[in-house]
């Protein structure tokens, strides 16, 4: 009876420590979903930010473009200006 107790008793030791493994691994679950939880809130808020970013681009782009029309089209009308006036009479 007495090596049955004993055996008994080994086997219980090694359920605890199982189940002491098994919580301890749970814990170290919970918390890796808590890490990637935050990541992929961290992740979403830099896609958020990417697209504001190229919305901001493409603004900023359209922005040069009319811009460097519009440098385009005053120095076209100051080399028009600058032909059709008349020539200055010459130096005495």
């Amino acid at each position: 009876m007495e090596a049955l107790e004993t055996r008994l008793y080994v086997l219980q030791s090694d359920l605890n420590r199982a189940v002491a493994r098994s919580d301890a691994k749970a814990y170290a679950l919970e918390v890796m979903r808590g890490n990637l939880d935050a990541l992929e809130a961290k992740v979403a808020g830099l896609r958020r930010d990417l697209a504001e970013s190229e919305e901001d681009l493409i603004r900023w782009r359209a922005r040069a473009e009319t811009a460097e029309r519009r440098l385009s089209e005053l120095q076209d009308s100051q080399s028009e200006a600058a032909s059709s006036a008349p020539c200055p009479p010459p130096a005495v």
